[in-house]
């Protein structure tokens, strides 16, 4: 498997290559201009020669050794150029020919050759040095292309390790910080010309320099040395990442600073973690110290850990608890009982998990204390992890009990005085039939019956409406289950006053029969809060959708307007108006009241205030009618609604105003969460859309009210419908909206969870049992 390289390999590899090709660069650039020169001082001198000027000179100063042997050549050849001069005609054919290949040669041709023969000497070695000087330049020129080959090839074997690389990596000038060159995981597409560094990874015109924030290529410039440091930069998506940035300078012949390589690892999850992790340390921290249990942890046969609750039961400050010997907490006569199980626990044998021992504070008080422990290994090292909780009260409470239960067994008149005097109203019952056997004062006082008014009248008499339906029935006392419980009954006094109660019955034994003791709270005043809650709900929610509401109710009253306006002025003017357009104007002034009639009807259904009592409901209707109050608000927002609502859909057990309310909520959160998902963002009309749906499952009704918003975070699906909680603004929210839509939809015993949408964004689903189903 082939070794990646690392940053350092990386860097020296590409300063290697950066000296070998400035050194063959200056070697072939001096070679080339040396030769060139020489080759056409030489071509000059030999015109000046062949134009038959003998005097002619070249300056031997040596470019280099086969320039200069040349040089000295052609001043031997002018000193000689006399004799020259004399020779045959063959001399001057050769010297011709020598010269059309220099010439050649000075304009590049490197193939060219003196091919002649002579027998004068001075020829042949002027065709050697000749043919030898132009095959020396051949080869280096070769020399030259093949490097130019291999440096491409090592630029190209860079470039794509570059690219391979999964994080960032750039690399800039160190003048002016301008980015030269960034691999795919830097930028997307064709890097823009003149682009820095700043501008490329912090979205900003100007360096970033701050204390919290130094600028790595700034200690480069200073240092000249490799620099990590950790930054926020934003990818080639655009989103915020925190990134450790490594920085190496690259210098250049003189050690100067040329340009700053700079590559950026994405540490966002590990910061995340971190992060995670400090909290999860604070908030056990918290949770252990401020732990209504005693916890500590017992190692040596010493206290190396203890909790606040710990030193609150033995008295102790928590400091100086560390180090103490665990048994100088257990009362002298229990330590050998203790100390047994602790060592079976050490050892690994079978030892209680729970116990009571009593204790010794540090002021020397016994403390009954119930002790769970268990074997940790802690730094290494075994241990014992134990809690304990302060039982002397109970333990007193206890033996209290034990002598008085005999008396309370026997004391027909303590049971009595516990039976009429406790805060709710108790009953008696037979089972099967449910006549009163027995009540207490507080029942009498609650319902306003003597008690001889009671005994033998039917407990479910005391119901309103329809009381009797379910609640108290014979299958359900009857069964296996011993208890039950009814919320928010209406029951009603004897003077007809009604008032709301949760009941609670359980079977029970009496005078040797079976029989069933029936409690009633009183809830009224309770329901009456939550009522007036729901109702301050429904008329912030119409507070939120006046504005949509204006801007229906202003398009009757313009048509309205202008129908007056035009009437006022034909009067004025004392015209006629033909029957026809006086028609058709009553017509649209008529359809115009009937609209803005319905709107405010609307409004005044929903705002008043809902009764308690559950009827059957059909859940496209309320669904409908907080779409029709709301869709002004989503227009204005140009945000989209689909509706897929089930046909011929069986009705549930509810209130069709407080369903309304649920959905209006839903849809306010829906909206808010689509307007910051989308806000200050482009988005075509697709983007911002919440989907409505019902369905039938079996026995169960389904609501869906989905959106395309920004979706809910896992971290915080349990705690979206807790009351007072909010992801909005300081005044944008009560937290109050889906805390209230829970109660409402388990009251009708209905389900309400949060999942994410197909969209991305959040889908609410409710479900609610078919009217006349158990959930």
């Amino acid at each position: 498997m082939t070794r990646r390289l690392t940053y350092e390999e990386l860097e020296e590899r590409v300063h290697e290559l950066e000296a070998k090709v400035a050194e063959r660069g200056r070697g072939m650039d001096e070679m080339s201009e040396n030769a060139a020169s020489g080759l056409s001082e030489i071509l000059e001198a030999l015109k000046e020669i062949a134009s038959g000027n003998p005097q002619v000179r070249i300056d031997e100063t040596p470019g280099s050794d086969l320039i200069a042997k040349i040089k000295r050549c052609v001043n031997s050849t002018a000193r000689n150029l006399s004799e020259i001069v004399d020779l045959s005609h063959e001399f001057a054919m050769g010297l011709a020919e020598y010269f059309d290949v220099l010439h050649k040669a000075s304009e590049g041709d490197l193939t060219t050759r003196v091919r002649g023969s002579s027998h004068i000497e001075l020829l042949e070695a002027l065709k050697q040095m000749t043919n030898g000087m132009i095959e020396s330049v051949s080869r280096e020129m070769d020399n030259r292309k093949r490097a130019e080959e291999q440096t491409q090839q090592q630029t190209e074997f860079l470039s794509l390790i570059l690219e391979s690389l999964p994080h960032p990596f750039y690399a800039i000038n160190a003048s002016d910080y301008k980015v030269t060159m960034a691999n795919s995981a830097a930028h997307k597409g064709t890097l823009p010309d003149n682009i820095t560094c700043h501008q490329l990874t912090h979205k900003s015109d100007n360096p970033c320099g701050s204390a919290s924030h130094p600028c790595p290529l700034e200690a480069i410039r200073k240092t000249k040395k490799p620099v990590i440091v950790e930054h926020l930069h934003y990818d080639k998506d655009g989103n915020p990442r925190h990134v450790e940035v490594h920085g190496y300078p690259i210098l250049d012949a003189d050690g100067n600073l040329s340009q700053i390589i700079e590559s950026s690892l994405d540490i966002t999850a590990r910061k995340q973690a971190e992060e995670a992790l400090r909290e999860s340390e604070r908030k056990y921290s918290t949770l252990v110290n401020n732990s209504p249990t005693g916890i500590y942890i017992d190692q040596g046969g010493k206290i190396v850990f203890a909790n606040t609750r710990l030193a609150r039961i033995y008295g102790y400050p928590k400091e100086e608890l560390i180090g103490i010997a665990s048994r100088q907490l257990v009362h002298p006569e229990d330590k050998a009982f203790t100390d047994d199980i602790r060592e079976r626990r050490l050892r690994g044998k079978e030892a209680p998990s729970e116990y009571d021992a009593r204790g010794l504070t540090k002021g020397g008080e016994t403390v009954w204390i119930k002790r769970r422990n268990t074997r940790i290994e802690y730094l290494g090292k075994p241990a014992i992890l134990g809690n304990v909780v302060d039982i002397t009260e109970r333990k007193h409470a206890e033996e209290a009990l034990k002598a008085s239960e005999q008396e309370l067994r026997e004391s027909e008149e303590k049971y009595r005085t516990l039976f009429d005097y406790d805060p709710n109203s108790i009953f008696l019952l037979e089972l099967g039939t449910f006549n009163i056997l027995d009540v207490n004062a507080r029942a009498l006082a609650c319902y306003g019956y003597e008690k001889e008014e009671l005994i033998g009248k039917s407990f479910l008499e005391l119901g309103a409406g329809d009381f009797d339906d379910g609640v108290l029935s014979t299958t359900e006392l009857l069964s296996t289950t011993l208890c039950s419980a009814h919320p928010k009954v209406q029951h009603r006094r004897k003077d007809g006053g009604h008032f709301y109660v949760d009941v609670y019955a359980c079977r029970t034994k009496h005078s040797r029969k079976y029989g069933i003791i029936a409690t009633t709270v009183d809830v009224t005043e309770s329901l009456v809060k939550e009522t007036q809650l729901i109702q301050a709900s429904k008329m912030a929610t119409l507070g939120e959708m006046a504005t949509g509401v204006a801007h229906e109710l202003n398009q009757p009253l313009s048509v309205i307007k202008t129908a007056s306006t035009f009437l006022k002025k034909k009067v004025d003017q004392k015209e006629g108006i033909k029957d026809e357009i006086l028609k058709t104007m009553a017509e649209e002034i008529d359809s115009h009241v009937d609209r803005a009639s319905r709107i405010i009807n609307h409004m005044r259904e929903f705002g008043r205030q809902s009764e308690v009592k559950k009827e059957k409901v059909q859940v496209n209707e309320p669904l409908n009618k907080a779409l029709e109050i709301f869709s002004q608000q989503l227009i204005l927002r140009e945000i989209a609604v689909t509706k897929e609502l089930g046909e011929n859909m069986p009705p549930v057990l509810g209130n069709a105003n407080r369903l309304e309310q649920v959905f209006i909520n839903l849809l306010i959160n829906a909206r808010d969460a689509i307007e910051d998902r989308w806000q200050g963002e482009e988005h075509g009309k697709a983007d911002k859309k919440i989907m409505l749906k019902t369905s039938l499952k079996g026995k169960q009704v389904l609501i869906e009210v989905a959106d395309t918003g920004a979706g809910v975070p896992k971290a915080i699906e349990n705690k979206i419908f807790e009351p007072f909680f909010t992801t909005k603004k300081v005044g944008e929210g009560t937290g109050l909206g889906l805390s209230i839509s829970y109660g409402i939809i388990q009251e009708y015993e209905g389900t309400i969870r949060a999942v994410s949408g197909k969209h991305g964004g959040a889908s609410f689903v409710i479900t609610f049992p078919v009217a006349g189903e158990k959930r």
